[in-house]
């Protein structure tokens, strides 16, 4: 007989990508186990481990966000801070324990002006950017 459990966490390291002084992107890979019901959302955490040339400090981990699919923008990022993120997987009988840590990363880099018009804020009923630049849509932008 089997019963019904949350998620396993999300399987291998987060792997962070398009980093700038401000924001990156996080991607993951999904559960190894569902836990016999299908994953929800994702709930992702972040932590700042400390300035670039100080001793790394394990700062507390914060939630940043929720998602509904493997993968999300981490914003306000502090240029020159040092971070780590990690995610958890969640059906409807809980949330997993959180997967890997990522390797920590620096809030550092140029705006490059094409990667951030690329990246999605929140990648299930948001518009990104590219596509509002693209188009002829009269939607204001905050």
């Amino acid at each position: 007989m089997v019963f019904p459990d949350c998620p396993s966490p999300p399987s291998g390291v987060i792997k962070v990508s398009k980093v700038t002084p401000t924001s990156c992107q996080l991607d993951w890979d999904a559960p190894a186990d569902d836990g016999g019901s299908p994953v929800t959302s994702y709930v992702v955490e972040r932590r700042c481990c400390g300035s670039e040339g100080e001793a790394e400090g394990a700062g507390q981990w914060q939630t940043i966000g929720r998602s509904y699919v493997r993968h999300m923008v981490a914003w306000e990022l502090v240029a020159g801070q040092q971070y780590q993120f990690r995610v958890s997987a969640e059906n409807m009988y809980g949330i997993s324990v959180t997967g890997q840590e990522s390797d920590v990363v620096i809030a550092s880099g140029a705006v490059d002006q094409d990667a951030s018009s690329e990246m999605n804020y929140d990648s299930l009923g948001a518009f990104s950017a590219d596509v509002l630049r693209n188009s002829n849509s009269q939607i204001p932008l905050r």
